[in-house]
């Protein structure tokens, strides 16, 4: 009697094999370090160049139209990958994947990983299935078992490249201290009408166009700051007019290299284009970004020489737009 009772519990508890299975990570025994690619099925992928992952289009091989794309954005992605379960098994040979929507000509998400050599690590589909009866549904290409997951990673693989992309005109981290000098000159009808060059020496800032120099070493570098740190949304299609152009920044950096961008009014938009290298990218910015641009060759710099006489006038700061983020 003993022994057809354990017989019994034995043959009718949980399948441990089964559990292990639905607990399984999805990338479990991939390395993510070893992952140089992101391909999902858009025209765009993801690569990981000198350690540095960029967003690159479909049918630019030699990278020229690469962006960068947000570092902490793809970290957060491979975090979210590593406690993905590739959840219960559903179905062995289902045959018709409609039903799942891993019909891969309808609405199938795909996620591809690849090594160095650019080969395929690991391939999986995933399927939505909305309403009443709503799940997700997996499979590990080009294997048929489907499976169903609890978890989600949908939110990563549906979006345009946007969503990865690090939308700042300058997406390099500089350090203010990198930043030996800057110049910034203001347009109209494309023909400069004022230029202002603040340049660093013995760990300050100074106006190289003033007979005093004086300026506010504090709002010198919070405004360079604030100029490497604007963002967008990137229009690089768009084509904007010469003489739209209001103000071009130049920053030179303590390693000789030179960052650029202008700053244009047109259609009733603002528009910041970076120049210099084989492609420039056109983001649109804000009135206020803007406006803290082009303002600072008159109310900044009164406040900043004030400042430095250590009579610091609140309103004109507030007037030259000086953010605070």
């Amino acid at each position: 009697m003993l022994v057809i009772l354990y017989v019994s519990a034995f043959l009718f508890r949980p399948s441990s094999r089964q559990e292990r299975v639905e607990s399984q990570s999805v990338i479990q025994g991939i390395n993510v370090d070893d992952v140089f690619g992101i391909d999902l099925n858009k025209n765009y992928q993801l690569k990981k160049v000198n350690s540095v992952w960029i967003i690159q289009k479909d049918g630019d091989e030699e990278g020229n139209r690469s962006f960068p794309a947000d570092q902490e954005r793809v970290q957060q992605f491979f975090s979210i990958l590593s406690t993905f379960k590739q959840g219960r098994l559903i179905s062995t040979n289902p045959g018709d994947l409609s039903s799942y929507n891993l019909d891969e000509e309808v609405t199938s998400l795909i996620l591809n990983l690849k090594n160095e050599q650019e080969e395929s690590v690991l391939m999986i589909r995933l399927g939505v299935v909305v309403g009443a009866n709503s799940a997700t549904y997996m499979q590990f290409v080009p294997k048929t078992d489907v499976f169903q997951v609890k978890d989600s990673i949908n939110r990563f693989l549906e979006p345009d490249y946007p969503f990865w992309a690090d939308l700042r005109l300058y997406p390099e981290r500089y350090s203010i201290n990198e930043i030996a000098r800057y110049t910034i000159s203001s347009y109209t009808d494309d023909k400069i009408d004022q230029t202002i060059t603040l340049e660093k020496q013995d760990k300050k800032w100074i106006n190289l166009n003033q007979d005093d120099k004086k300026i506010d070493t504090v709002l010198a570098e919070k405004y360079i700051l604030d100029i490497f740190s604007l963002s967008g949304r990137d229009v690089s299609k768009f084509a904007l007019p010469q003489d739209a152009r209001l103000v071009n920044v130049k920053g030179e950096l303590s390693s000789g290299s030179i960052v650029l961008f202008d700053l244009y009014y047109f259609a009733d938009s603002y528009f910041a284009k970076t120049t210099g290298g084989q492609d420039s990218i056109v983001f649109t910015l804000g009135k206020e970004q803007a406006d803290m641009i082009s303002n600072v060759s008159s109310e900044y710099f009164v406040a900043a020489e004030k400042a430095a006489d250590g009579e610091r006038d609140p309103a004109l700061e507030k007037d030259a737009f000086i953010s605070e983020n």
